[in-house]
């Protein structure tokens, strides 16, 4: 009788619709339960591999420091060398010595590296234009390029991104335009090697990119050869990847900030092109270190590029940190 009466209420319209939802609703919660425990296998397989990545990455790190890992807060070792960089099976890079920096060096702003060149080629400058960036040195504290154009780029950084340009196998992409000082290098160098190349330089901030373009008309005239975008650099980035674009060089200089620098760092295999080189701007200064300063250049660029073996270390060159993608 009880059965008989189920039955007939389950026939009731609204009854029946009711039932179907419900019946519907724990299918779809089943699907859901199976989805989530598949894609936590996922994501459990990707930390793993990730994980064994981060190990193969120490172990080659702590061989090269030859000191413990705990040191590392202590010890930062610039290697200009580069040994793997020969993965790229090219003749044209140079090699250099082995540099060393401690946290109280970089904390008293006296941690900045010399401009020495990452390509090979004849004498001390590529040309007059590359020598213009060059200052005298007493190493005693950084020198930053005194131009009309407003900013704050170390002449070995200036040094350093002219000869970037000038060998780049493809666009460059800068983050952080600000008022058009390192733009104004890039598109030097451009210019010198007679190519098609463009620079895109993105910056959040309309005003200043207003002022770019004013300073560097007044500095070179004709600027076809920049295209200037208002827009969040990790937003851009975003961009980039899903248009599948890709660059020769990219100098990061826009957010300063741990989240910022990570977020474009984990990009940077997608929109670099396999040989193009990454730069990041205040890799070594002193605001890294203090806190109560936002900064986060060198924490996140430690935890992303020199533990992705898709990344060659290639040095630091006044604060700026340089990193090579070999795919």
């Amino acid at each position: 009788m009880n059965k008989f009466i189920k039955k007939a209420v389950l026939q009731i319209p609204p009854v029946k619709a009711l039932h179907t939802s419900i019946k519907d609703l724990k299918d779809r919660l089943d699907g859901l339960q199976r989805y989530k425990e598949t894609d936590l296998c996922n994501r459990l397989e990707e930390l793993q591999c990730y994980n064994e990545r981060l190990e193969r990455r120490l172990n080659t790190l702590e061989t090269r420091l030859d000191c413990p890992a705990e040191r590392w807060s202590d010890v930062l070792m610039l290697d200009r060398k580069a040994p793997y960089l020969c993965k790229m099976n090219q003749n044209d890079l140079a090699n250099h010595e082995h540099y060393f920096f401690t946290a109280p060096q970089i904390v008293n702003n006296l941690a900045y590296a010399p401009y020495i060149p990452t390509f090979c080629f004849d004498g001390e400058f590529i040309n007059e234009n590359h020598q213009y960036y060059a200052r005298e040195d007493d190493g005693k504290e950084p020198i930053l390029l005194s131009e009309e154009i407003e900013g704050w780029i170390h002449y070995q950084e200036a040094l350093k991104i002219y000869e970037l340009v000038y060998f780049s196998i493809g666009n460059v992409l800068e983050l952080g335009t600000y008022k058009g000082l390192s733009a104004s290098i890039i598109v030097r160098a451009l210019r010198d090697i007679r190519t098609n190349l463009i620079l895109d330089t993105v910056d959040i901030n309309a005003g200043i990119i207003e002022q770019a373009k004013r300073n560097l008309i007044g500095k070179y005239g004709d600027i076809s050869d920049i295209n200037f975008h208002v827009c969040d650099g990790n937003f851009f980035m975003d961009a980039l990847v899903m248009e599948r674009k890709k660059y020769g060089l990219i100098f990061l200089d826009g957010g300063h900030g741990y989240k910022n620098v990570y977020k474009n760092a984990v990009h940077l295999h997608k929109v670099l092109t396999p040989g193009g080189f990454a730069l990041f701007h205040d890799y070594l200064d002193k605001r890294n270190f203090q806190r109560d300063s936002y900064y986060g250049v060198y924490q996140a660029v430690n935890e992303t590029m020199l533990v992705d073996d898709r990344f060659a270390y290639c040095g630091v060159f006044g604060s700026s940190a340089l990193f090579r993608y070999i795919g």
